[in-house]
């Protein structure tokens, strides 16, 4: 007796009806089948309904950065266009002074040793 009060269901189902043996266990796999795939699909429509929402977030907020960078560049130009205008013999010069860095940094420009030879 007290074998049969901790028996599974399952067991005592089996035993009692011989006509219900070949019915109920495919019956039951195919409820558990059909569960679990419903919550796969559950599963997987979540996951690409996060995907959308993460795709979306990610690209607003790049549109977002590269307008911030457009119009950073832009005020940049106009300032430089500015400056340029305001300080026209001071920009001549800075231009030069650029210029002659760049072409010694090159080796393109004169050479300053210290040969006592020349």
């Amino acid at each position: 007796m007290a074998n049969q009060s901790f028996s599974p269901p399952q067991e005592h189902q089996h035993g009692q009806g011989g006509g219900n043996r070949g019915t109920s266990a495919p019956q039951a796999s195919g409820g558990t089948m059909n569960t679990i795939a419903k919550g796969a699909e559950n599963v997987a429509s979540s996951a690409v309904e996060a995907v959308g929402q993460a795709w979306d977030s990610t690209r607003s907020g790049v549109e977002q950065a590269a307008s911030s960078v457009a119009n950073v560049a832009g005020d940049a130009w106009d300032e430089t266009r500015t400056f340029l205008r305001r300080y026209p013999l001071a920009t001549l010069a800075g231009g030069f002074v650029l210029g002659f860095l760049v072409a010694t940094a090159m080796g393109h420009g004169p050479s300053i040793s210290n040969s006592g030879g020349r």
